[in-house]
């Protein structure tokens, strides 16, 4: 069965903004300190843990710093552009150039982590059930899932949303309905250069599907068990399906 995936340039050929792509997005949400500090926290805390697969980490935001605190991660994405950006912060960082759908590692490393709504962008049982096996075999310890809480999300949505840095601003008009279980995205992006004030506008899309817990567990198998699901990247709040902002899933093998 050939794959409906769709990914946004912001991944692509856009991957320089990304972060100002983020930010916009996730307004009062923006948590990168955070999500480091949980993930950094929480490998500590297990020694068991070494080797971590960063699946579609793009450019490295959480990569980086996990290699600069020692641990062997390695950072495997489909955008070579993004791949790019994180070799050219830390040239050290291994970086694997791989699809989700048709991942073949022969490695195994002790966890593996799969963050910021990257695993819904699977959509097909077909590539679900590859990327789980691949993931169940090739991980040693530990897994852990990020999505969105999409229970919070009206069916129908449109809004507007905008970042800046030193030399941009983007304005971003976002727009989202469902079809049965899968969410459509389309974004239309307005940079303006903060020097000169050139515009520009590029139209993005995106296509996801998300996952309830009953499925990852399905998914995961009876070798794994889920011993968290968080509201947010904080070990003290348990995933609240009408408040919290992320789903959060942690499983270990048994």
């Amino acid at each position: 069965m050939k794959s409906t995936l769709i990914e946004p340039r912001i991944h692509s050929d856009l991957a320089e903004f990304y972060c100002l792509w983020r930010d916009a997005c996730l307004a009062k949400w923006a948590s990168e300190a955070d999500e480091v500090k949980f993930l950094l926290e929480f490998f500590a805390d297990n020694d068991n843990i070494n080797s971590i697969i960063d699946l579609g980490g793009g450019i490295g935001l959480h990569s980086i710093p996990l290699h600069e605190h020692g641990f062997a991660v390695t950072l495997f994405d489909k955008s070579e552009p993004a791949l790019t950006i994180a070799k050219r912060h830390i040239p050290s960082l291994p970086i694997i150039k791989g699809d989700l759908e048709n991942i073949d590692l022969q490695q195994t490393f002790d966890a593996s982590i799969c963050l910021f709504s990257t695993l819904n962008y699977l959509i097909e049982d077909e590539d679900r059930k590859r990327f789980f096996q691949w993931l169940t075999t090739h991980s040693k310890e530990v897994a852990i899932f990020d999505q969105i809480n999409i229970r919070r999300l009206p069916r129908v949505y449109s809004d507007n949303c905008q970042s800046e840095d030193k030399h941009f601003r983007l304005n971003i008009l976002r727009e989202w309905h469902f079809e049965e279980e899968i969410m459509h995205t389309s974004f239309a992006y307005e940079f303006v250069d903060k020097e000169s004030e050139a515009t520009k506008i590029v139209n993005d899309e995106q296509k996801q599907k998300f996952f309830s817990e009953e499925e990852l567990i399905r998914y995961m198998g009876n070798r794994w068990r889920m011993v968290a699901l968080l509201g947010e990247y904080n070990s003290n709040l348990a995933f609240d399906p009408d408040n919290s902002p992320r789903m959060i899933s942690i499983f270990r093998r048994v």
